[in-house]
């Protein structure tokens, strides 16, 4: 699928963007598509949702689970990734043990593989004790492997990951950066304050770049093709992620790629494990519980009965709600430029290899035209950001990460 800068900039407007929704910017976010699809909520990080701090790892308001940095046990699992083990400069008998170690071949027990000892069930005082222990022992093992300098780079490579998970906001007012810097409950009302209106300067900006984008798009489509897509996308819907337990197996059987057809109320369907969708589009209880039921068909004939069978179980205007909304989602997670070029709504207004072609081309014009400003206006709204905390904070801000690093790899 073709990557591009209007799909970067399209995600990252979030709401303001005319064809966009679902997701939103995230001050510190690498530029890669990983992060500009749009597949990960509040990303800047100023969602009021909740969260608390646990002795291990954090859940922030995005649903990210972000291990304790000051962990070596915590956080040696990165370590599978090759793009860390070579910021850390790991030779290869380091990687070899460091392997061994987390795969549990290294003669260290796994920490909930003892159950029994002298073949008498342990106690949970016992255990609780003899996990203790066992941590400690892997631990000691992974400050054996990796020497001193290595750690810390550890340490600060799992910051950035944080920032990268959760955005710079959320890291500093919910994560543990900001508790590690000394930020203090008492001070995080006004600097969510301050950070909201960072935030709001940051995505007027993006969505002027967005707009501009969005138009030279639309430049290359005839009048016919432009009048189309209003109607297909009607009018703008924002997702929540809420899944529905029952659901979820519905949607991991039957996800086939990216984006469900719009055309088809049996793909779309798989959308359906989300109350905000469900919500939108009035569905009844009754309607609801027979989504589970569909199963998994074998062939086409099983696909074509099952879409005939919904259709005639949803109202005609549900129908067509739920395809705009899967036209919009494809437009949030592809961007406005692939969805034309390669995804579904391209093929409904029936766009020409011509097109495809030239639409492609000035996608790949735009971002190397753009890309530098949209990590200039990343860059400046974390400084803005920065700018609300003390003198004190700042300093160890900057302690904590070190180095600039890219979850991504790029430098």
């Amino acid at each position: 699928m073709q990557v591009n800068l209007i799909a970067m900039v399209l995600v990252a407007c979030a709401n303001s963007v005319v064809y966009g929704q679902e997701a939103t910017s995230d001050l510190g976010k690498p530029l890669s598509r990983n992060y500009w699809n749009g597949n990960a909520q509040g990303q800047l990080g100023f969602s009021n949702a909740g969260g608390g701090l646990k002795q291990d790892a954090i859940l922030v308001a995005t649903g990210k689970s972000i291990p304790n940095p000051n962990s070596v046990l915590k956080t040696v699992a990165f370590l599978r990734d090759e793009a860390i083990a070579k910021e850390l400069r790991l030779d290869d008998i380091q990687c070899r043990e460091i392997k061994a170690l987390l795969d549990g071949t290294s003669g260290q027990p796994g920490v909930f593989s003892v159950e029994v000892a002298d073949g008498k069930l342990l106690t949970r005082e016992e255990k609780v004790a003899l996990y203790a222990v066992m941590r400690n022992d892997r631990e000691a093992k992974v400050r054996e492997i990796l020497d001193p300098s290595q750690i810390d780079r550890l340490e600060q490579v799992v910051r950035h990951v944080e920032i990268s998970r959760v955005g710079f906001a959320n890291a500093i007012l919910q994560g543990f950066l900001g508790q590690d810097a000394g930020v203090q409950e008492i001070e995080k009302p006004a600097l969510e304050i301050s950070f909201d209106a960072v935030k709001s300067e940051l995505e007027k900006s993006k969505t002027a770049i967005a707009k501009e984008a969005q138009k030279e798009v639309l430049s290359l489509l005839n009048e016919e093709q432009r009048q189309l897509i209003p109607p297909l996308m009607g009018k703008h819907f924002e997702l929540h992620e809420k899944p529905l337990q029952k659901l979820r197996r519905l949607s991991s059987e039957r996800v086939n790629g990216i984006v469900p057809n719009p055309e088809s109320v049996f793909d779309s369907c798989i959308l359906l494990n989300h109350q905000s969708i469900v919500d939108e589009l009035k569905l009844t209880k009754e309607q609801l519980s027979y989504v589970p039921n569909l199963g998994k068909p074998q062939n086409s004939g099983e696909t074509s009965s099952a879409e005939i069978e919904l259709r005639s179980r949803f109202e005609p205007s549900q129908v067509g709600r739920l395809k705009q909304i899967v036209y919009q989602l494809e437009v949030t997670r592809l961007g406005f430029g692939s969805a034309i070029a390669d995804g579904y709504l391209g093929k409904a207004i029936d766009i020409s290899d011509s097109q495809r072609t030239a639409i492609r081309k000035k996608a790949k014009e735009i971002e190397s035209k753009a890309k530098f400003v949209l990590v200039e206006l990343e860059e400046a709204a974390r400084r803005k950001l920065l700018g609300n905390l003390s003198m004190a904070q700042r300093q160890a801000v900057t302690a904590l990460l070190g180095k600039p690093y890219r979850p991504d790899g790029k430098k």
